[in-house]
């Protein structure tokens, strides 16, 4: 009886961790985009840290 509740419960897991690569996979180019607007964002603040560092120093002090 053990037996097939776990066997049972080894089906529903791969049949939902399939369902759920493709829907990952479906989602992988929006993901990326974001991922990649999220990176530009990032490094023009660090650039904007760099290039201001006196500026921005009188507010978050080392």
């Amino acid at each position: 009886m053990i037996v097939l509740l776990i066997f049972g419960l080894a089906i529903a897991i791969g049949l939902a961790q399939n369902e759920f690569v493709t829907k990952l996979r479906a989602e992988a180019p929006q993901v990326k985009r974001w991922g990649g607007v999220i990176l530009i964002v990032v490094g023009l603040w660090t650039i904007a840290i760099g290039i201001w560092a006196e500026f921005f120093s009188r507010f978050f002090p080392v």
